[in-house]
């Protein structure tokens, strides 16, 4: 297995739904294999997202959301910065 999970017993449900015709016993065999595959529920992460975000006093308007999937870009403008 790529992913270190092994399930003998699926992998036989697997192999015998593949050989058996359209059918009420296929149908049973692939049930038994979800079953299966529900009980052992597994989980593999394929992404561990991280927000980045940089801004200055020159930019105005600018706000993270916190999903980090949604910036309104829209209502971001070049703030005026005050003469010292």
């Amino acid at each position: 297995m790529y992913n270190g999970c092994a399930n003998e017993a699926l992998d036989d449900l697997l192999v015998a739904g593949r050989g058996l015709p359209f059918g009420a016993e296929r149908q049973e065999t692939y049930h038994q294999a979800l079953t299966l595959i529900h009980e052992d529920a597994p989980i593999v992460p394929l992404v561990h997202k991280v927000a980045v975000s940089a801004s200055s006093d020159r930019v105005g308007g600018y706000r993270i959301h916190p999903s980090g999937f949604f910036y309104n870009f829209k209502e971001v403008r070049l703030a005026l910065v005050p003469a010292d």
